[in-house]
């Protein structure tokens, strides 16, 4: 059975080093040995000050994660994968930004556990339907040399515009011509 307590510690631990030194992300350009060397150098400083007890603890959970022969320490490295993507995908939808990096980095085929892995498909195939669907209808929107450009509507827009009409003597049918 997976140790569910250790899987805890190991995150902790995990997310103390990307604390100093950042959650480094795949467009960091960062080698993993790099990457691995000053995420090393964080625990260490961190350890340092907790005892040898501590210490020991903290570096065998933090060499552990790195080496990934443990089922807890695949499920960890997993969650903080599936974690990654979750962000992404609702930053791209929140924002409106495109992170297809951060998606060909955590391809499904790279997660280990296998209910990981199900998750990270179901999240990559409903990113998939969102990037592909067709665009939004689109607002007029008049910058300063009164040139006109166009501006996808998110949700919250769309919310804004029917407050906006029935608060307002504009009609729904007014606004839809506009856009």
């Amino acid at each position: 059975p997976l140790d569910v307590s250790k899987c805890a510690e190991m995150a902790i631990v995990h997310d103390l080093a990307e604390v100093i030194v950042g959650d480094i992300a795949p467009s960091d350009n960062v080698s993993k040995e790099d990457k691995r060397r000053m995420e090393e150098e964080a625990i260490k400083t961190i350890s340092s000050l907790l005892g040898e007890e501590g210490h020991q603890k903290l570096m065998a959970l933090f060499e552990e994660y790195e080496e990934r022969k443990t089922t807890e320490a695949v499920v960890v490295k997993d969650l903080d994968l599936l974690d990654m993507i979750l962000q992404a995908d609702e930053y791209e939808d929140e924002y409106g930004v495109n992170l297809q990096e951060f998606f060909d980095g955590t391809k499904p085929g790279r997660f280990q556990n296998e209910y990981v892995r199900l998750l990270a498909e179901e999240i990559h195939r409903q990113r998939e339907s969102r990037v592909s669907a067709p665009k939004q209808k689109n607002v007029c929107d008049v910058n300063e040399s009164t040139s006109v450009e166009t501006v996808p509507l998110n949700k919250k827009d769309i919310a804004f515009v029917i407050k906006f009409a029935q608060n307002s003597k504009l009609s729904v049918g007014d606004i839809e011509d506009v856009v």
